[in-house]
């Protein structure tokens, strides 16, 4: 039957159990590295305590003293951070799941190397975990995360217009690096804009953007590429998406570095 059929020809099936491969893979990864790293770790904030703040950050980064998790839907900032995780891990969860038959499709390399390909995302992804939170911790959250939807716009976007295999993996590289940036970075951010007293519940909030996405992203590349029997098509929608998330985190940073400038004057 039709069902039968397009999970033949797409084979969804596989590239799913791909997907949860790598991301199994480079979740241990990022795990033990951060238990092995953990002792090193120091903390000199103040710890949290009397109650929610009115409006002003306390000091440094963080804009609120301390946002209960009941109250974040009625913040900007929540909404903005969700969009912009839901779209980070949509367009990267897509292209993982048709990365190895686009690779074989739109730059004609063999089996072998797609799977060699997809084995190097996984380590990619891991990498890009570390690397991108360890940069947000000198750039701030704010500043990763529009550079992010930077690079994601223009790599996106050549991508669809790449028939090079080796310029094809290279930019299929870039882009997972920023999804696992994106997903490793989210935690920070979350501290950094509503304090940490609450933060697990808050962060489980923000994650319901990751399970939407992760049946979004790859519904919507297939059905795309069903209806027009391309994937570019979908590569610029997905740039698309990246141009409303630069704008969004745009406005994100600048309300933050303006909260943070009004409290230095009340210091």
């Amino acid at each position: 039957d039709r069902k039968r059929y397009i999970f033949e020809e797409y084979q969804i099936a596989e590239r799913f159990g791909q997907v949860l491969h790598l991301k199994t893979t480079s979740h241990n990864a990022f795990f033990c590295v951060c238990k092995a790293t953990q002792k090193y770790r120091t903390d000199n904030r103040r710890p949290e305590t009397g109650s929610p703040a009115a409006g002003f950050p306390e000091c440094g980064n963080v804009l609120f003293r301390y946002v209960p998790a009941a109250a974040v839907a009625y913040l900007f900032f929540f909404y903005a951070l969700w969009w912009i995780f839901f779209t980070n891990i949509t367009c990267g969860i897509g292209l993982l799941a048709v990365a190895s038959p686009m690779a074989q499709e739109v730059v004609k390399m063999t089996p072998m190397a797609a799977a060699s390909m997809v084995g190097i995302i996984g380590l990619i992804n891991g990498l890009g975990r570390i690397f991108w939170s360890t940069i947000s911790d000198y750039l701030g959250r704010s500043t990763v995360y529009v550079v992010f939807f930077l690079i994601q716009i223009f790599a996106f976007y050549a991508l669809a217009e790449t028939s090079s295999a080796f310029i094809f993996q290279l930019i299929v590289f870039v882009i997972i690096s920023c999804y696992g940036g994106g997903f490793s970075c989210m935690p920070a951010f979350l501290s950094d804009l509503f304090g940490t007293k609450e933060l697990s519940a808050i962060h489980g909030k923000i994650l319901t953007a990751w399970g939407m996405a992760g049946i979004a992203g790859p519904l919507l590349l297939s059905w795309i590429r069903e209806t027009t029997n391309s994937y570019s098509i979908t590569l610029y929608f997905f740039s698309a998406c990246f141009v409303v998330s630069l704008i969004i985190a745009g406005i994100l940073k600048w309300r933050t570095s303006v909260g943070v400038l009004i409290e230095k004057k009340h210091l």
